[in-house]
């Protein structure tokens, strides 16, 4: 359960924010595109 700490630390530091989004934009493109498994930097 990721999403719950991410919203947790966004609340605090912005930038948390911007990190957060662009792992979500991974996990999501990722979850639509089973051929990319690299979700992980």
């Amino acid at each position: 359960g990721g999403k719950p700490n991410m919203a947790m630390a966004g609340g605090k530091n912005p930038e948390m924010v911007s990190e957060a989004l662009k792992f979500a934009a991974k996990t999501i493109t990722a979850a639509l595109s089973p051929k990319q498994n690299s979700i992980v930097d």
